[in-house]
This record gives C-alpha cells, structure tokens and sequence, in this order.
C-alpha cells in the first residue's frame, strides 16, 4: 500500500529481491536488509529507499527512529518476539517458513494489535495479471543468474547451491532428459 513502511529481511535473495520490487510498485518506503556483497545492487538496481548491510548492523529491526507496518523475514531468521516493538500499531510481521517459533508466535499476536502471516500462495487471476504487466513492463526483472538444460541437473544444483551467486537458477524442461 502507498504510503505504508516496509522492512524486507533478506532483500539480496529471490524472494526478498521480488518483495523490494513489488512494495516499491505498490508505493511504500521500502528499507532492505542484506548481505555487504549484495548492497550496491539492492541500491541501485532494486530502488530501497533505505539499504542496511547485515553483517555491519547486527540489530537491524531494532530501527529507534521508525516503526514498521510490515516486516517480512524471507530467510525466516527472526521471531515475532524479536521484532513486535518494531512494528506499528496494526503492523505484520511476515514469514515464508513455518516452524515451531511460528506456531507459539501465531499465539502470542492474537492477544496483540500486531499480527503473524505466513506467505501462502494463492493463484488469483487479477494479482497474475498484475505481475505480468510489471514484469512486460520492467517494473520488476527477475535477475537470471544462469540456465542449464534439465540433463545438466547436476551442474544446474551446483549453481544454485553456489554461495557467491548472483541471480536465480533457471532449467530448461525443453527437450527433457
């Protein structure tokens, strides 16, 4: 929503990238949190208004001069518990893996004025459509680090295992195996 704060934890990754894009198209202000090596491009390539490196501010979501609408943990490294005095009043926190924490986080926002959510995908036609304007648009690129061909497995999950890289793994079903 416009206007609306959002803190994305792992914005350097697929999905954290894809947030940064999608919250900046929606209109909010968007502060990114990420790997040294991925800041420069998180910057410039994704637009954060604000771009904190991780490994040099170890308590990011401890902001003491803005509180969140949204925050959404990616890698799912924090807890609701960590992060609630972060959020506004209304405020979500946001997670794409559940895990025992979530479950008793869940528990805990229900006596509160901020909630828990968990990224579940829900095909709507309006919201695919909307993606695919923005992706013929260039409003948001998905950054392809590589392609192989589905013979290549191997090599494709070596990629996409590789620490160091960049973008996402693409194979190619084409021709199969």
């Amino acid at each position: 929503e416009a206007g609306k704060s959002v803190l994305v934890v792992g914005a350097g990754g697929g999905v954290g990238s894809a947030a940064v894009m999608i919250a900046k198209a929606l209109g909010a202000h968007v502060t990114a949190v990420c790997s040294t090596r991925d800041v420069n491009r998180v910057t410039n390539a994704l637009k954060a208004d604000i771009v904190i490196d991780r490994t040099k501010d170890i308590e990011y979501w401890k902001n003491k001069i803005q509180a969140y609408d949204v925050i959404f943990d990616t890698p799912s490294i924090l807890s609701y518990r960590r992060v609630r005095s972060s959020l506004k009043k209304g405020g979500v926190y946001v997670v794409t893996l559940p895990t025992l924490g979530t479950i008793w986080d869940f528990v805990l926002s229900s006596c509160s004025n901020k909630r828990v959510r968990l990224v579940a995908a829900k095909p709507d036609s309006d919201d695919l459509l909307l993606v695919g304007e923005w992706l013929r648009s260039g409003m948001l690129k998905i950054e392809i680090g590589s392609r192989h061909k589905i013979c290549e497995m191997e090599t494709a999950l070596e990629s996409q295992y590789n620490k160091k890289r960049v973008g996402r793994v693409v194979v190619d079903v084409d021709g199969g195996w």
